[in-house]
Parts: C-alpha cells; structure tokens; sequence
C-alpha cells in the first residue's frame, strides 16, 4: 500500500501516476470536504467516485485539490467503467472544466461585486439629486410670481411671432403654387402650340399634295387598286380576334387614365379587332368608323396613310398606323384639345410596339 499527502505529490501527478506503472488497484483520497475513489486497471482509469459524483463529474471536483491524504490499494477493481476517455485526455477534459466553473465562478463574484458598487453609486447619486431637487423647489417657489409673469409676456410674443410666421408661410406657399400653376400652363399650352403647329403644317402639306393629284376618269379608276399597308381587298371578308390580353389591359388603363377618351382599340393588319377597351360607346357605332377608316385606305392614292384625324359632331377621332400594317383608334369628346389627344395616342402607340400582330 502507498500512502502520502497532496502535500508531498500535486492531484494531477497523483492521478496519472498508476498510469505511469501500469498499475491495477484502488487510489483513496481524503479531501478536506469529501473522499474520492479512483479505480484502475494495468494503468487505465475505469471509474471514478468523488461524493455523489462518478465519472468525469468526480474528476472534475477532485483536479484543484491542493489539501488531503491518500492511499493506493494494489489489485482492488470495479465492475464499473465511468471514464471513457483515456487517462490523459479525461484529466485535461477536467480541468478544462474546472477552469471554466472557475473563471465563471469568478465572473459572478465580480458582477455581484460590480452590482453592488453600481448600487451604492446610484444610491449616492440619487440622495445627491434628492437634495438638488429640493433646492431647486424652493428657488423655484422664490421665483415663482417673476417667472410666472415674464413666461406670460414671452408667451404673447411668441403667440404674435407665430402667426406672422403662419402668414407668410401661407402667402408664400401660394405664390409658389400660383407660380408653378402658371409655368405648368403655359408649358401645355406650349406644347399644345407646338403640336398643332406640326399637325397644321402635315395637314398643309396633305392638302398641297392633293390639289397636285389630278382627278382619275373612268378609264383610270377602272384600273385602280387599293394600295398595300392596312388596306382591305375588295370583298374580302375582316375577322375579329383572338383579342390580345396584354394590349386590352394597357387600353383599359390608357381609357381610365384620360378622362376625354371614350374608346381604344387595336386593329390587325386585316383590319380585325385585336384589343379594345371603352366608356361605353355603342360598339355598333364604333364598327361603322373601323369601316369608314378602311374606306379610305382602300382609296388613298399614296398608300395607306400613317395617321388620320377625325373631328365631326360627336368628337374626335384619331387613328395611327402601326409598323405591323395594323393601327391604333382613339375617340374623344368633343371637348378634348387636339394637340392632347395626338400626343397621348402617339404615346400609346409607342408603348403598343412591344406587341407585334400577325
């Protein structure tokens, strides 16, 4: 049997040390609080017990005992094997442990310590700010009537200041929008302007071109053809649809958007109905200007013309050309400008040649 004192051989050394002779037997300690029992087997640790604890839990507690006596009993096994890791490897797990447990340990006692300085601080800190409290309380009661006066006479001032505040902020507010009104206006009436110009000088230059066309005889309009482009042969009959989805949504939200519009619709290259959407315009009706519009690019002498403009007692008509041979009509009320019409379809057609119709 060996025995000795922690005094004489570190925890650590002691626990290794069957190890290091391949012993077999049972290693008692006697701690300060608690006994522990460590089993071993040519060597190995099997098990190990420290108070309620076994296992690595029992290396754990025993690993930073500095005080105690031990005994090493040779050939006394346990049936029991609590410790799986290796003997080098379970030490350094335990004090890998008790570090932590003790660094945690000490981080407690260090909050608590902290919490307990913060306390007394803020208790200082709140008896300093009771007594500054009541200072101020009875200065301010001192100076209660001078200040209760002169916060009356700043009041009425500031009351003054604001509302001539409020005044000009108003009047300038409406100068800007006055302002913004009028250089809005003249910018549409600018472009109105502009538009019409350009719509005046096409209609000029249709105009110059027809007095320059002499009228067909007999023999010549025998021969004539209607021209290729939108025009529809003679007799041939025009099929509607299949309406196209996306272009009836973009219609539909072109006819709610201008509150002047009363119908759109899209035509194919035969002529057909593609995409419509209306303010309730008898269709009726509007089939009678599809078949008007046909009439005369069926005749026109210069190929089907890229826009027409309609206007007559019930409103305006507007129709534009597609680079597929198909075509865009756009009604308006009477009331509607012209200049604002021809640009808003213009607009729609451009955002229509994302779509191409066979």
């Amino acid at each position: 049997m060996l025995t000795g004192t922690l005094a004489d051989i570190g925890i650590v050394e002691l626990i290794q040390f069957p190890h290091t002779g391949r012993k077999t037997g049972e290693l008692l300690i006697n701690g300060k609080e608690m006994k522990a029992r460590l089993f071993y087997d040519n060597g190995a640790l099997h098990h190990a017990l420290a108070g309620e604890n076994e296992g690595l839990a029992a290396l754990i507690e025993i690993v930073d005992w500095k005080e105690g006596q031990f005994e090493f009993h040779l050939n006394i096994r346990s049936e029991k094997k609590t410790i799986q890791l290796d003997l080098h490897r379970a030490v350094m797990q335990a004090l890998k442990v008790r570090d932590e447990r003790r660094q945690a340990e000490e981080e407690a006692r260090r909050k608590a310590e902290e919490e307990a300085r913060r306390r007394a601080e803020e208790e200082a800190r709140r008896r300093a700010e009771e007594e500054a409290r009541r200072r101020a309380e009875e200065e301010a009661r001192r100076k209660a009537e001078e200040e209760a006066r002169r916060k009356a006479e700043e009041d009425a001032r500031r009351k003054v200041e604001e509302e001539r505040r409020r005044a000009e902020e108003e009047a300038r507010r409406k100068a800007e929008e006055e302002a913004r009104r009028q250089d809005e206006e003249t910018r549409r009436k600018a472009r109105e302007e502009a538009e019409m110009q350009r719509i005046d000088g096409d209609d000029a230059v249709d105009e110059e071109l027809a007095e320059s066309v002499e009228p067909l005889d007999e023999d010549d309009a025998s021969d004539f053809r209607p021209p290729q482009g939108l025009s529809i042969p003679q007799g041939k009959p025009v099929a509607d649809g299949p309406m196209h989805t996306e272009m009836c949504g973009l219609l539909e939200e072109y006819v709610a958007a201008n509150s002047w519009a009363i119908q759109a619709i899209v035509v194919g290259p035969d002529g057909g109905l593609r995409a419509e959407a209306n303010r309730g315009r008898p269709a009726k009706q509007l089939h009678e200007l599809r078949k008007a519009i046909r009439v005369i690019q069926e005749v026109y002498p210069r190929g089907g013309p890229r826009r027409l403009i309609i206007e007559d007692g019930l409103g305006l008509v507007i129709f534009m050309r597609r680079n597929d041979g198909g075509g865009v009509f756009v009604v308006a009320r009477e009331d509607a400008q012209i200049g604002a019409v021809m640009m808003s379809t213009g607009k729609l057609v451009t955002q229509l040649r994302q779509w191409k119709l066979q």
